[in-house]
């Protein structure tokens, strides 16, 4: 800009200082933002609020305290949203304490929270499950006229389901959708994946029958939360049903779904099986979309073909886990220990210890 004979203005950095925060650069536009008030430009609140953000989002929640400072001083009043995003990280970061201040700042220079700052907070106590202070929340917001959003009714749902059980969580569904309250598809798999993990199945297909009556289509996550529920529950024919029905549905199974797969099936001592589904997700990894088998993947076959004493099959796949750098997991490696125990010079194991150098432990995805 500057060679073609054009000064930067005020937009003109907001943008690029915004684009750096966003990439989590932030020093980079705390650099860019010195050099324009060096040139007589003053920061705007459209500034302030890009580096606050960049700041939070970085966990540097201290500089961002201190520019917020910086914008007092400089007679610059925060708006709401630059108040938000601090609520924002400190919250992220587990400051709930800090972000209540914030809150009460917010109060005391006369702005009035919206729907987003009670969501934000709503969220940060029911994921530590604060579900008191989460309700007195909602029941202000709402008697100060706000409307509760998805993100708000689900953050409620997710934190009734986790610190209390599901069946709370579904009667302050059922008074939601009774007062007009449209759910959506990740209320229900709030709720699906909470009735499936305490093991109350049928609930949870009576919960996915009724989100297709709502015209609601289940996605790749609700199916894998009921494949992995089918299995803990022991039924693994039910499974097997949903898991072919994923290209009727026009969906494509994800690394989640096939290690749900394989490790239901070896659970289940169906080895041949699970083995079958693995080498279908590798014959499949050339296409568009797909998945090769992961760290997660391979750990999970070998501990079934240990536990099934197939150690021929675990042999072959420990090899291909070393030529692909993966490593052995904890439950893997106490595994291989217990056959150690009996067998110390057992080329299995000098494997796995092999392996086990390359990393530390396995990624689910």
């Amino acid at each position: 800009m500057v060679e073609e004979g054009c000064e930067p203005d005020v937009v003109s950095y907001n943008a690029i200082i915004d684009s750096l925060c966003k990439d989590r650069l932030v020093t980079e536009a705390l650099e860019l933002f010195l050099k324009m008030k060096i040139e007589g430009i003053s920061p705007s609140i459209v500034t302030y609020n890009s580096l606050i953000h960049g700041l939070c989002i970085s966990s540097r929640l201290k500089e961002a305290f201190l520019l917020l400072n910086k914008m007092l001083k400089a007679n610059i009043t925060p708006d709401l949203i630059a108040f938000n995003i601090l609520v924002d990280g400190l919250c992220k970061c587990g400051s709930v304490s800090k972000a209540c201040e914030i809150f009460d700042m917010m109060l005391s220079k006369g702005y009035m929270p919206d729907v987003v700052t009670y969501s934000i907070l709503i969220d940060c106590y029911c994921r530590r499950k604060r579900l008191d202070e989460a309700m007195r929340l909602f029941d202000e917001m709402r008697s100060k006229g706000f409307i509760p959003d998805h993100f708000t009714y689900n953050s409620l749902i997710s934190g009734l389901c986790k610190a209390k059980n599901p069946h709370a969580a579904y009667k302050f569904f059922k008074n939601l959708c009774a007062s007009g309250h449209s759910p959506d598809v990740v209320t229900y798999n709030i709720l699906i994946d909470g009735f499936c993990k305490h093991r109350c199945l049928d609930v949870a297909l009576s919960l996915f029958h009724e989100m297709q009556k709502n015209s609601l289509k289940p996605d790749i996550i609700v199916y894998n939360i009921l494949i992995d529920g089918m299995f803990k529950a022991g039924k693994v024919k039910e499974a097997k049903e949903l898991f072919s029905r994923f290209s009727i549905e026009g969906l494509r199974p994800d690394i989640y779904t096939y290690n749900i797969m394989i490790n239901g099936l070896c659970k289940e001592g169906l080895l041949d099986k699970a083995f079958k589904v693995f080498r279908k997700m590798e014959g499949n990894s050339c296409s568009p979309n797909s998945c090769s088998p992961n760290s997660c993947s391979y750990n999970v076959i070998i501990q079934g073909c240990l536990r099934g004493n197939d150690s021929s099959m675990a042999n072959q796949l420990i090899d291909e886990m070393v030529g692909k750098r993966f490593s052995a997991d904890a439950t893997t490696m106490q595994l291989v220990m217990n056959l150690a125990s009996n067998k110390p010079d057992d080329p299995l194991v000098k494997k796995l210890l092999s392996c086990s150098k390359h990393s530390q432990g396995a990624n689910l995805k």
